[in-house]
């Protein structure tokens, strides 16, 4: 640690006071907020919360993505993220996937999405018989 009286000796008292002071206050302005968070509530076609889903946030600009699962509520919640245009991508076996773009999360401004699933058409198999 640094001795002001060593150091500065020509500082008064006050301007010890004041160095220290912004000192202090330099660590509470470096560890301001500056993400964001983004949550939504993903339902079925009938209205039904739809737990276990895979939800996949990605960031256009840097490609960097974060995944969560919704919990038995149906919710999803990605905290911490930084302010940007992202895209977003929800996954469940049964259910279309859903691609939500041009999502633009702002700074200490928390954003809701929510999402619902389509089902999946069924599969048919043609077979083509030749005779």
């Amino acid at each position: 640690m640094v001795d002001l009286r060593t150091s500065f000796p020509a500082l008064g008292v006050s301007a010890r006071a004041f160095f220290w002071l912004c000192f202090l206050c330099a660590g509470a302005v470096c560890t301001a907020q500056t993400g964001t968070s983004l949550r939504g509530t993903i339902t079925d076609p009938s209205g039904a919360l739809v737990p276990n889903a895979t939800v996949i946030l990605e960031n256009v600009g840097t490609n960097a993505s974060r995944t969560v699962t919704t919990n038995s509520e149906g919710v999803y919640q990605i905290l911490q993220v930084a302010p940007g245009p992202y895209r977003l991508t929800a996954e469940l076996a049964g259910f279309k996937p859903i691609l939500t773009e041009n999502i633009q999360l702002l700074i200490n401004t928390p954003a809701n999405l929510d999402l619902k699933f389509e089902l999946l058409g069924q599969v048919t198999n043609v077979q083509v018989l030749f005779i």
